[in-house]
């Protein structure tokens, strides 16, 4: 697999399946954390994600007992010039729920959007398909994120 393809722009949303993806790596995307990290590298690639991201992603390594893989998570998403992590605030909450009442969407996605939408990011990076249905939000699954 190659680089990231541009229609991600240069302010994605990571959703937490996609750090997952990253930290642990996924036989399917096996060039997505070098992508990425080209990307950051480059100077051209800012990633958004949530404080939520974290909450999410420490669940497997939390029920496993498996520190190494807990330190891996809490170091990817940590804020850089190349990673903004987003506390969820009040502004992200009410559009959460703005985005929860129109649109049957459930609590952490609806963050995730809203936190994507707050800081106008270029596209959502995430491979969940359903996500496609929130207005004014550009999902990119991660089949269509690398050429």
């Amino acid at each position: 697999m190659g680089p990231l393809s541009p229609g991600i722009g240069p302010r994605p949303y990571l959703d937490a399946n996609v750090v997952i993806y990253v930290v642990e790596g996924h036989p399917d995307y096996p060039g997505l954390a070098d992508a990425l990290a080209e990307g950051m590298d480059a100077g051209g690639l800012r990633c958004i994600t949530s404080m939520l991201t974290l909450a999410e992603v420490l669940v497997r390594p939390k029920r496993e007992r498996d520190p190494v893989l807990e330190l891996a998570f809490r170091e990817f998403p940590s804020p850089s010039d190349a990673v903004i992590v987003s506390p969820i605030t009040e502004r992200i909450l009410d559009l959460a729920a703005e985005l929860r009442a129109h649109h049957n969407v459930r609590l952490p996605d609806a963050i995730h959007a809203a936190t994507a939408l707050v800081y106008r990011c270029t596209s959502f990076l995430t491979n969940d398909s359903a996500l496609r249905a929130l207005p004014d939000l550009n999902v990119v699954l991660l089949s269509q994120a690398l050429e």
